[in-house]
């Protein structure tokens, strides 16, 4: 008894209720509407990137790929969302892509100890303020030590050392000597000697950059990424977008009245009493 009342009453309330199917799942129809609302606004609280892997899924990114990969496969993905007017996935790969680009400029420094992607943009309308990224740097730094830029050109045994010309001859490998009061012509023994033990012209001195030591400590850039700031100038994607065609403005449409009719002027009533009398001849 129990069984049958119970499934009566289900059967008379969703009698009153229609059904429809979302995403393969039967569902009230209220329910369902409710549900599409709340998604369209809250999209992109959902689709939030906060790593690489979701990034490089939302990009369809090939396993190996490069900065002007990335940057090309993002560009197709904005335009084609602008396209198919979603427009709410702007601001999810916008993010994805700075995901990556952050990544690899990471990897970049730790190789080479510095980046610069002014080749790899491949952007048309690349934006002029932040040069393409789509966000401005801000790196932790660290102390290192780094060879001298002045001195560690040549070879090893010559790391503090700099040639100059030679002070004695002035670079001309020779100079005059008074001996016995005679004035002779002598190879200059200040110059640096070649392998076959010849002056050069030059004179081996100590550094004054490094001050002889080859190295000096310096605060570099580290691989990681201290902050970043969005570009507000592009929103940070890297390029302008063309601003959307400005809606023409319909002309207000000039309706034909027709002519007012002007009102009858006001009669006293002595002077219709005596136009009534007055016979008009045609």
């Amino acid at each position: 008894m129990t069984d049958s009342s119970s499934k009566v009453a289900t059967e008379d309330v969703n009698d009153n209720v229609e059904l429809v199917i979302v995403d393969e799942t039967l569902m009230p129809k209220d329910v369902a509407e409710a549900a599409e609302v709340a998604t369209a606004q809250d999209l992109e609280a959902l689709i939030s990137i906060t790593n690489t892997n979701e990034a490089f899924k939302l990009l369809n990114l090939p396993d190996a790929y490069d900065v002007p990969t990335l940057l090309r496969a993002f560009e197709c993905e904005i335009h084609a969302s602008i396209n198919n007017k979603k427009t709410r996935m702007l601001k999810p790969l916008t993010e994805a892509k700075n995901i990556l680009l952050r990544d690899q400029i990471e990897q970049m420094i730790e190789k080479e100890g510095r980046f610069d992607l002014a080749d790899m943009i491949p952007f048309e309308e690349a934006c002029l303020a932040c040069k393409g990224t789509g966000e401005l740097y801000k790196f932790f730094r660290k102390a290192a030590t780094v060879p001298c830029k002045f001195c560690t050109d040549g070879k090893p045994e010559d790391n503090g050392y700099v040639f100059i010309t030679c002070r004695a001859c002035k670079g001309t490998k020779r100079y005059k000597k008074q001996q016995k009061g005679l004035t002779i012509n002598v190879e200059c023994t200040r110059c640096h000697k070649d392998e076959e033990g010849k002056p050069t012209g030059l004179e081996r001195v100590k550094c004054r950059a490094c001050l002889g030591k080859g190295t000096f400590r310096k605060l570099v850039i580290d691989s990681k990424i201290k902050s970043t700031t969005h570009c507000r100038h592009c929103k940070g994607r890297g390029f302008v977008l063309p601003e959307p065609p400005a809606k023409k403005v319909k002309a207000a449409s000039k309706k034909h009245h027709a002519p007012a009719t002007p009102n009858n002027p006001v009669i006293s009533a002595d002077l219709g009493a005596q136009l009534k009398g007055i016979e008009v001849k045609e």
